[in-house]
């Protein structure tokens, strides 16, 4: 073979094992809409700087919702990162903490949730983090003890060449599958911020576990997670790592794991926070009703709520951390987009008219205001003095029979009018995004509208209707009515549509 001919054959190598790797890349199974895993490991693996972590948090999606490693850093100057996604299970966590710790020899605390000790096997949970992870001798292992020990559907060609796996999926894909990895899923150090609040179908009683065992379904030990379970503690024992177990609120968790996780914990000195409960909720100060995102995931303003009463726990245990906001030098990845975010998401989840007011001056914020009923005879003082801070002049309270239309843009009111007549007001959003309004209280539900880029933003109830756009992102943050509920002012949210 010719100099010229290996060359080519390398060449032609090369270029099949890209379009080979890129092509599987496109057909593998995303989860998008859940935890996005394989965003959460290259967060890991190309942000976080070599032996600068001295707390991990593992567990499943709870974790990756429930815990909070930037307030960790704020609050705390702990320098931390959440080993969390969708069903993941022991046995996957124990290799991910392997890997992990050969970049990150200064761990000092690993707090593990519990969740997954009664989960029974399921072939989708071991896809989600085994093609995320990036592939070391410890996937391998993963890979081996999964085909081996577990009751696995697949073989290990399957996972070695997902794209056997996932080749049929042609038809199936999706605009994601594309663009999944230029995509807006906005992870922090392995968390997940949502702004999205649950409205419960069930009672408070029905979801938090009691003290009656027979009431709750029954469960049965994974043994084979527990064998992996125990594994990480004894990992962690060798590297002189303080564990705390952990329950984070779930509505399908049983008092019986309870039991059987506090008495193994007892028995082997470990420390179980166990929040699954109404003790727990209480302990946490839980809203039911605002603070989960569904019936098994906190959402913004609960993980708050964990992550704050679980950090004061740990500072009393005793172990010295180093406080990270006073290291020269280091500093948060993508603080300033978090910050972002987090906004974002606090606005979403509001539920009551008090505090998403207090957001009008936000600078985060274009905000439109458009009225289709006349709510002035219950506007309050207080909501006022909301508008009046917020620099708007009109006086809702003394707006009988008037329509009106209030522009805020980054954190200014920029036009306010009213009128007996109908108001039709049309203006540019940052970035050009046109934008038009029309405020007539005499108008039905489906007269009332906005429009964004030409778009219909309807509302489904008449009132005081609020539309708010990010000025960072562009997207449409949130859509909410306060309106006339039998003669007193009531708060409905309307999306993000």
């Amino acid at each position: 073979m010719t100099k010229k001919q290996v060359i080519k054959t390398i060449a032609f190598l090369l270029i099949f094992a890209v379009l080979f790797t890129t092509v599987s890349s496109v057909m593998r199974a995303k989860w998008a809409e859940a935890n996005s895993e394989d965003l959460v490991v290259d967060e890991f693996n190309n942000l976080i700087q070599e032996d600068t972590l001295e707390m991990l948090f593992l567990g499943s999606s709870q974790m990756t919702y429930g815990i909070n490693p930037y307030q960790v850093y704020e609050d705390y100057g702990i320098s931390s990162y959440s080993i969390s996604s969708g069903n993941m299970c022991p046995l996957i966590q124990y290799y991910w903490l392997l890997d992990a710790f050969k970049t990150q020899s200064k761990v000092k605390t690993v707090v593990m949730d519990t969740s997954m000790l009664f989960e029974p096997e399921g072939e989708t949970r071991y896809r989600r983090a085994l093609n995320s992870m990036n592939w070391s001798i410890n996937k391998l292992k993963a890979i081996w003890a999964h085909c081996n020990d577990g009751i696995a559907e697949d073989g290990m060609e399957l996972y070695l060449f997902d794209f056997l796996r996932y080749h049929s999926r042609w038809d199936e894909l999706t605009e994601m599958d594309f663009k999944y990895w230029t995509s807006e899923f906005n992870f922090f150090r392995g968390t997940r911020m949502t702004g999205y609040v649950w409205q419960p179908t069930i009672p408070y009683e029905t979801f938090v576990i009691d003290n009656d065992p027979e009431d709750d379904p029954e469960v049965e030990l994974n043994t084979l997670q527990f064998d992996y379970f125990e594994r990480i503690l004894t990992l962690c024992e060798e590297r002189g790592i303080n564990v705390i177990l952990v329950k984070t609120p779930k509505e399908s968790w049983a008092k019986e794991g309870s039991i059987f996780v506090e008495k193994y914990a007892k028995e082997n000195n470990y420390p179980f926070l166990d929040f699954s409960d109404d003790e727990g909720f209480r302990t946490l100060g839980l809203d039911y009703y605002g603070d989960f995102k569904d019936k098994d995931h906190l959402n913004v303003r609960g993980a708050t709520k964990f992550t704050t009463y679980l950090m004061d726990y740990i500072m009393e245990t005793g172990v010295e951390y180093t406080d990270y906001r006073e290291v020269e030098g280091f500093s948060l990845e993508k603080s300033e987009l978090y910050k972002i975010d987090r906004v974002e998401k606090m606005l979403r989840s509001c539920i009551s008219i008090d505090e998403f007011l207090t957001y009008l001056d936000d600078e985060e914020f274009e905000i439109v205001i458009q009225s289709t009923d006349d709510i002035s005879k219950l506007w309050p003082a207080e909501y006022q003095k909301a508008f009046a801070d917020a620099g708007i002049k009109l006086d809702i309270s003394k707006m009988s029979g008037k329509n009106y239309v209030i522009v805020m843009s980054k954190g200014k009111c920029v036009y306010e009018k009213a009128s007996a007549e109908p108001i039709y007001y049309s203006g540019m959003f940052k970035g050009n995004d046109a934008f038009e309004t029309v405020s007539n209280i005499n108008e039905t539900e489906d007269d009332a509208y906005m429009k964004v880029k030409n778009v219909d933003r309807p509302f489904e109830i008449n009132g005081m209707n609020i539309l708010v756009r990010s000025v960072y992102t562009g997207k449409i943050i949130a859509k909410c009515t306060i309106y006339n509920d039998g003669g007193k002012l009531a708060y409905a949210d309307m999306g993000m549509g």
